[in-house]
């Protein structure tokens, strides 16, 4: 499509300044903001030591589990699952009840306890020289229409420090956590263009393809 020069340097313009990083935005107020739900803080009340008791019981056993059991994985990202599942059967032990997400994306756990109250739990896994470097991607949260937080309730992050046992190869055990309210989280936003599948591969763009055999031919 034919545009006017005039009309290309104000789009232009207006591009470059919605592309600008915005940083230290309060992550608590993004999640109010984007989910229309309440972010709570964890407090000194009596619940909420009980629930920090829970969890961090929890990671202790896991831990402790991990260490002398290690898991399997050819590389550290395998062993989240694994770790994500077991955490979520000690919670279950010490009381909690997880409650299965709907939705996508943050966070990784929804947990309720005995008084009904939410707590969102995202579960993170490093390598222990990794857990000071600093990325971009060591924590994400993308607005989307199916999210998973829509209750009011608390934020937290329990990450997990891991090395490779001596002992064995590719077998990865947990020797540190951290468990972390999220509601002083600064956050940085950075936007980004996207584009899916039927896009990128709608006839319109493609200028060359070819298959290994007529069979796959028709699937293209």
């Amino acid at each position: 499509m034919e545009i006017s020069k005039e009309r290309y340097i104000k789009l232009k313009n207006t591009l470059k300044r919605l592309l600008e990083p915005i940083e230290d935005l309060d992550f608590s107020v993004v999640i109010e903001m984007t989910t229309d739900t309440k972010f709570k803080k964890i407090t000194k009340s009596r619940r909420d030591k009980e629930l920090l008791d829970i969890i961090r019981e929890s990671a202790d056993l896991l831990m402790n589990q991990i260490y002398k059991n290690p898991k399997f994985g050819n590389r550290p990202n395998d062993v989240s699952q694994p770790i994500e599942k077991a955490l979520k059967n000690y919670l279950e032990e010490e009381g909690l009840e997880i409650v299965p997400p709907k939705g996508f994306g943050y966070p990784d756990m929804i947990l309720k306890d005995k008084y009904g109250r939410i707590t969102y739990l995202e579960v993170k896994v490093s390598r222990i020289e990794n857990i000071r470097k600093a990325s971009a991607r060591n924590f994400f949260y993308k607005i989307s229409k199916n999210t998973r937080v829509i209750y009011d309730g608390r934020h937290l992050l329990l990450g997990f420090a891991i090395e490779e046992d001596s002992r064995e190869v590719r077998h990865w055990r947990t020797v540190f956590w951290k468990l972390v309210d999220l509601y002083k989280l600064k956050v940085n936003l950075k936007p980004e263009f996207n584009a899916d599948n039927t896009e990128i591969y709608s006839p319109k763009n493609i200028i060359a393809k070819n298959a290994i055999s007529s069979s796959y031919k028709k699937l293209m």
